[in-house]
């Protein structure tokens, strides 16, 4: 997207009627931008934000408190990806680490309580197998937090290719949710 501007306008040797077509190009040019990520003038929510677009991948050296930056960078998993991340004086946090997550009842035929991400869930006999939304991960290096609601263990899971799996003798009726994360 491209926004005209005339820097220099009004410029204090021009005559203003000159100048008068461009600066209200400018003035236009500005709502016009500020429309692209904020309710724009003359609403009642003016000047709040709609969305955050970010364009460019800025690594970015530590601010000074209290200021705190949002920024895009790229990172090892998915270097073509770049990610969300949050820096402060002391550390870069990234932001958007969670990929998905979800709770199922464990049943003959599962359905999720909630999830984020996910595709579909299956049982075959003790394996519930959940396959996540194409492209939400890249790869098989990703950390997942299994957590059966009652205080019993999962006997195994696995991950791999986009889809979890998850082994449990647990009687029917069980809550388990888990969680995806990936940097």
């Amino acid at each position: 997207m491209s926004i005209s501007y005339n820097n220099g306008i009004p410029d204090a040797p021009n005559n203003p009627s000159n100048d008068q077509p461009l600066m209200k190009q400018n003035t236009d040019s500005i709502d016009q931008l500020i429309a692209i990520d904020h309710v724009s003038f003359n609403s009642s929510n003016g000047g709040f934000h709609k969305k955050v677009s970010l364009n460019n991948v800025a690594t970015t050296s530590a601010p000074t408190d209290p200021v705190s930056i949002v920024y895009t960078d790229y990172t090892t998993i998915n270097p073509a990806k770049p990610q969300l991340f949050f820096r402060n004086s002391n550390s870069p946090y990234p932001i958007g680490a969670i990929k998905a997550f979800g709770s199922f009842v464990t049943a003959a035929a599962p359905t999720f309580v909630t999830q984020q991400n996910c595709a579909s869930i299956a049982r075959a006999v003790n394996n519930y197998t959940i396959t996540l939304n194409a492209n939400v991960t890249s790869g098989n290096n990703v950390a997942v937090f299994v957590m059966p609601q009652v205080n019993t263990l999962i006997n195994n899971y696995s991950f791999a290719a986009g889809v979890l799996s998850i082994v449990t003798n647990m009687p029917d009726g069980i809550q388990i949710n888990f969680l995806i994360l990936q940097i």
